[in-house]
């Protein structure tokens, strides 16, 4: 899994998706790895396979981490799921109050669905929280 996340950043998506699939054969009952899979699936396009795989990690271990929700919400948000997405993000939000990931995709999700007051609230939240937060910074992580 860790050439996946090199491919990546090389961006080199579909061999990274191919060693994905090739992790999961190994081991397909690892929650961690498949939580992983689940991120480097959403970056390379696959967001309804990164969905099932989030969703997968989860039920794997049902005391997962909070990035767990982080993952899942992104991958929803790819999907164009915005509720489901919402639901996620704001899951995540109560488990890691203030993280830029969570709120800044609120933000977007919020603004996506017609709701301009709430986007706004998630991005002042973040802000708060996050001072030095930049759209360009975080589009780097």
């Amino acid at each position: 899994m860790a050439s996946a996340g090199l491919m990546y950043f090389e961006k080199r998506f579909g061999e990274a998706v191919a060693d994905v699939h090739k992790a999961l054969a190994l081991a397909p009952n690892s929650a961690d790895a498949v939580n992983l899979a689940s991120f480097y699936l959403t970056n390379s396009g696959k967001a309804e396979e990164a969905v099932a795989a989030s969703r997968k990690a989860m039920a794997l271990n049902p005391n997962y981490p909070p990035n767990y929700l982080c993952n899942l919400g992104f991958a929803l948000r790819m999907a164009g799921r915005v509720e489901e997405a919402i639901a996620a993000c704001r899951a995540y939000d109560e488990r890691v109050p203030g993280s830029g990931f969570g709120l800044a995709d609120l933000a977007i999700l919020y603004r996506r669905s017609g709701r301009p007051d709430e986007a706004a609230d998630a991005a002042r939240r973040l802000l708060a929280a996050k001072p030095g937060f930049t759209v360009a910074a975080w589009l780097k992580t």
